[in-house]
């Protein structure tokens, strides 16, 4: 269920190849989530980041950014990744 098995043709030598993806799946995206995981240098989220940035904003335009707020990339295509920033800044805000 949590392993995910992908095949492929390797593009040197023509050969095919399956591997395993298990945990790395989930562990990548939530890098951007908790940062401490991978090294202690950095210890702000995304999410913190994001809210620390609009809260530099002028008062009256806050609301709007925060309504606004635009996810582009490839690592945004990660599941429910705008669902998961939209859950941590709503707990940040309230």
């Amino acid at each position: 269920k949590y392993v995910k098995q992908i095949t492929g043709v390797s593009s040197r030598n023509r050969k095919e190849y399956t591997i395993d993806v298990g945990y790395e799946r989930f562990l990548a995206p939530e890098v951007f989530f908790n940062p401490e995981i991978l090294t202690s240098k950095v210890s702000k989220s995304l999410s913190e980041m994001v809210d620390e940035s609009i809260q530099s904003c002028p008062i009256d335009t806050r609301r709007a950014l925060y309504k606004n707020i635009v996810l582009s990339g490839g690592t945004t295509m990660f599941k429910d990744f705008g669902r998961r920033i939209q859950r941590d800044l709503k707990q940040r805000v309230d």
